[in-house]
Formats: C-alpha cells, structure tokens, sequence
C-alpha cells in the first residue's frame, strides 16, 4: 500500500542465586502446559525474580517435581518488594503477574507455557496502526510509530528461527519504508533478537495464543514535500489505521478519512 504524504513548507542476561533466609514469605505453583490440558511439567527451572527500589534481578531458580510443582521459601514481605515468576521454553519467555507478600506472604502462582510452533497458519493482525508525528524541519524527517495486535487461534506458541543459511529465516516479520533510521523495538520484544533484512527486520519474538501486542518507532528522511509511504501487510489483517499529524496532508486511495480525532 503507498500512501502519500505531502508536508507542509518549512525495538536478558539471566543470574542465578541462592536465596537468603530473610523472611517468611513462601510462593508456590506449578508449571502447566496450555497445549496439552495443562498438563504439569517436570524438570523445567523457573526463575523467581525480585524487584526493589526501581531494580530488579534473579533472586533463584527451582526445579518442577513429579508433579509440576516449584516452590521458593524464606522471602521478604516487605511492602517495597514485589516478585515475577519467569522461564525460557522451548524458545519462548513466559512471565508471571506481579506477586506482592505484604498482606498475604504464602501464595500460590502458577505459570502456563504452551507448545512451539514454527508455523503461521494460525496469525493473523486484529488491527495495525501507523503514527505519524509532524516532521521535523531542522531535521528533515518524520518519525512513526507502529503497533501491531496479533491474534494466535491455535494453542502452541509461534517461535521463528533467525537462522538465514537457507535464505530468508522462518520468523516474524516487520516491514520498514526504504532508509528508515533510528529504530526502536519497544513492546514485545524483550528478551528476543532481531536481525536486518531487506525493506524491514526479522525477530524471533514469540507470538502466544491468544492477544499479543508489538510496538516499534522509527525516523524517516525526506527530500521534498511529498513522500510516499509504502506499507506491506505481511500477515492477514482485519484494521489498518493511519493517524497523521494535522500538520500533514495526507491521501491514500485503499483507505477512508475518519477525519481528525
């Protein structure tokens, strides 16, 4: 899709420790597989992390048992702490709800992780949407904004594979306007990798059942008044939206004017 622009005149390092005996706060759970019923998994390290003061870092990890289960013992409940349960699985970062222990220090958190797929049948984009913010003269270049809400139907967790030896890698896909700068891979991405490819970036961020939302900015340069924007659906797409500065006088024939909101 082109869409024409005419401007005014002027996107996890991970450390181990053992825990110390300083409270009376205990979290336990079990690790659960979302593709097949739930089924509890054995064997696999969950990582219990400790966030204070504006930081946060790896406070332990434990071993699910026969039955699933983890459990860390001997935590602060001070008000100013909270905890986050997280593990790598099958390629994929799975994190849990923020867990305080202040007014109750015994509490149970499970974490469900579901099956890798390398498949994209199942994707589809529920509404995309491109921010145009007013150019900067000084400068000569816009910066968008992007936000991608995907939907996965099936329940196994997309995970691509960056691995280009045989030509373009089988992962996500993120197309950019030709000499797009300055980019920054915002939601979705943590913990993942992205590597160039023409006209855009490929990541191996996952893609979970249900909702997943990814956001990325970026600048574009410009020589003239008038600039075509090229976007490139590369996913199904039920909503595709543009937003543009006031500033800009914008026109594209696929889509229609919902005027200024």
């Amino acid at each position: 899709m082109a869409f024409c622009i005419a401007m005014n005149a002027l996107p996890v390092g991970k450390v181990s420790a053992h825990i110390v005996a300083t409270g009376t706060g205990q979290i336990t759970g079990q690790l659960l597989d979302g593709s097949r019923k739930n089924v509890p998994l054995v064997g696999q390290f969950v990582t219990l992390q400790m966030s204070q003061d504006g930081s946060a870092r790896d406070l332990a990890t434990s071993k699910t048992n026969v039955h699933g289960t983890y459990t860390f013992t001997n935590l602060a409940t001070d008000k100013a702490i909270s905890y986050a349960l997280y593990i790598s699985y099958q390629g994929a970062q799975y994190t849990s709800n923020v867990i305080t222990l202040a007014s109750k220090p015994a509490q149970q958190m499970n974490l469900t992780v579901y099956d890798a797929t390398a498949s994209t049948s199942n994707i589809a984009i529920i509404q995309s949407t491109v921010l145009i913010q007013k150019p900067d003269a000084q400068k000569s270049t816009f910066s968008v904004s992007e936000l991608f809400d995907f939907k996965n139907l099936g329940l196994q967790t997309f995970v691509g594979s960056l691995d280009a030896s045989q030509g373009k890698p089988n992962a996500l896909f993120f197309s950019l306007p030709k000499d797009a700068r300055s980019i920054s891979l915002v939601q979705g991405f943590t913990g993942y990798k992205a590597i160039q490819q023409a006209d855009g970036f490929a990541t191996n961020a996952a893609v979970y059942p249900g909702d997943t939302a990814f956001s990325l900015t970026f600048e574009v340069p410009y020589l003239s008044s008038v600039y075509n924007f090229a976007y490139k659906a590369l996913y199904p797409t039920v909503i595709l939206s543009f937003m543009v500065d006031p500033s800009i006088h914008a026109s594209a024939a696929a889509l229609n004017s919902q005027g200024i909101v």
